[in-house]
């Protein structure tokens, strides 16, 4: 499972982004608002991980859920891991056929 910290350098990958700069201007916040997400003081928003979900492919559940599963009960995290697993499962494939054909993946062809 992601923190917050991955999920913000896995858009940060998606967008072609370099730095915490160009994605809080692509975000329209400031730089101090990336950084509290980076230590957990603030969390994304709903919208920003349906972004993320939407650009990486990922089933917005398994970002939600991934986020929230640190903050729950100890009798609570056992249902959002296996809610965590099945929406991960249900968009795998097309995660995967997404990105086989993308361009960072297809440089890594092999001629017969």
């Amino acid at each position: 499972m992601q923190n917050q910290n991955q999920w913000i350098d896995i858009i940060k990958e998606l967008k072609n982004f370099k730095s915490d700069y160009q994605l809080a201007k692509y975000w329209q916040v400031p730089t101090t608002v990336i950084h509290q997400y980076r230590t957990e003081r603030m969390r994304l928003p709903i919208a920003l991980c349906l972004e993320i979900a939407e650009l990486g492919y990922y089933h917005p559940l398994e970002i939600i859920l991934s986020l929230e599963y640190p903050r729950a009960k100890a009798t609570h995290q056992e249902r959002i891991l296996q809610m965590y697993w099945l929406a991960t499962m249900a968009n795998a494939g097309n995660r995967m056929s997404a990105r086989a054909f993308s361009r960072k993946y297809y440089r890594f062809n092999f001629k017969r």
